[in-house]
């Protein structure tokens, strides 16, 4: 199989694919035991691939967070960004491939912070991080940083 983008290959790779959702399962299930989240947060492709197992896996529900100006399904005459647990989320994590920018992450807290102001991200797991372990993000703005997970599976 020809992969197109680099940034997708630990889930278009079925062997590498097994392992990064084994390797996700077991970092996701110590995290909810430590931070006990109760909402698993993502926006895209990349956030989708992985949050709908961890969803399944843990029963936790999931909060879809629209791009803006994504087309598929989210309307610009509409003003829902977000879909899925908001009512009953309290502390949520954000599950994504990997932090670039941050952009990402920004656009997920921000969005629900609009609807949901009392909602706290307890952490952030990334499956396809450069390097394994725990880090943390700082935003410049933020008086706190946020503990990122990586669930990366060597190649």
């Amino acid at each position: 199989m020809t992969i197109q983008t680099s940034y997708l290959r630990h889930v278009f790779n079925s062997e590498l694919f097994s392992r990064t959702v084994d390797n996700t399962i077991k970092e996701a299930e110590r995290l909810k035991k430590e931070t006990k989240f109760d909402t698993i947060a993502f926006t895209g492709i990349s956030g989708s691939a992985m949050a709908f197992i961890l969803s399944h896996w843990l029963e936790v529900p999931l909060l879809c967070v629209r791009k803006v100006g994504e087309n598929s399904h989210y309307h610009q005459q509409t003003s829902k960004l977000l879909e899925g647990n908001v009512e009953d989320m309290r502390r949520y994590l954000i599950v994504d491939d990997f932090i670039a920018s941050g952009a990402t992450v920004l656009h997920i807290i921000n969005s629900i912070a609009q609807v949901k102001a009392n909602a706290k991200c307890v952490g952030m797991l990334m499956y396809t991080a450069y390097t394994s372990g725990t880090s943390s993000f700082k935003h410049p703005d933020w008086d706190y940083s946020l503990p990122v997970t990586s669930s990366r599976v060597e190649e």
